[in-house]
């Protein structure tokens, strides 16, 4: 687990969960609440997603604690005590915050979601609701696969190539194919759309060659559970 917090502007809990947490793939597992709880998080005042690969950004508030918003891969929220938690087994997790706006957001990118920029969305969607500056936001990388070990068919990588050209793509891996830069494509997505380097913490550990720390679903065969990355603003009170 990674917990990191500021100052500035106010309190923001940013975690991610590791294999030693659990399996954390069920909203209401126990293993869920005990991570949530060991955060000083309340439960019932998380908001999950339905993730489903897309693109849609959902703006949440405090009326959406305890919901799963549907057919959603990235959550933004401005109010204190309403934490966005998504799920990932080699996906990026994402979390940004913006300590002047006071606002968060939780994106999931795999590779369509990459293809379909939805980290540059979720930028977009802070500045349209809250008035964020690009400049202003944090970025903060969870684990996910590494080039190392992300070979994908050519359609997949032209996808991804066609939409942020600054992705890293590796000509031939192990087997010919590709390899792709999932965590690196992100980052160049974020940097276009107005992030500036030093806000960004985005290398990495791969999940697919720490199978004994994280769950990769390629690493397992599409078997692995899952691993939480928590983000929300800390109300009064709240340690």
């Amino acid at each position: 687990m990674t917990l990191t917090s500021t100052a500035t502007g106010g309190a923001v809990l940013v975690a991610f969960s590791t294999r030693v947490d659990g399996d954390l793939a069920l909203a209401q597992s126990a293993n869920r609440a005990r991570f949530y709880q060991r955060l000083g998080v309340d439960p019932s005042h998380v908001v999950a997603a339905e993730q489903v690969h897309g693109a849609n950004v959902a703006r949440v508030g405090r009326a959406d604690r305890g919901r799963v918003v549907p057919e959603t891969d990235a959550l933004i929220a401005d109010e204190p005590e309403v934490y966005l938690a998504l799920v990932f087994a080699d996906c990026v997790p994402i979390v940004l915050h913006d300590p002047v706006r006071r606002a968060v957001a939780a994106v999931h990118a795999g590779w369509r979601g990459t293809a379909a920029r939805i980290a540059a969305r979720a930028v977009a969607e802070m500045r349209a609701s809250f008035g964020s500056d690009p400049a202003n936001l944090r970025a903060t990388f969870g684990p996910a696969i590494g080039r190392c070990c992300y070979e994908v068919s050519a359609d997949v990588a032209d996808a991804v190539q066609a939409t942020v050209p600054d992705a890293v793509v590796v000509a031939a891996g192990p087997r010919g194919r590709p390899l792709l830069d999932l965590p690196a494509a992100n980052r160049a997505q974020l940097l276009t759309a107005g992030l500036v380097p030093r806000h960004l913490a985005w290398r990495v550990c791969c999940t697919s060659c720490q199978v004994d720390r994280y769950f990769s679903h390629r690493a397992e065969a599409g078997q692995a559970a899952r691993m939480a990355a928590l983000v929300g603003l800390r109300g009064e009170g709240e340690t």
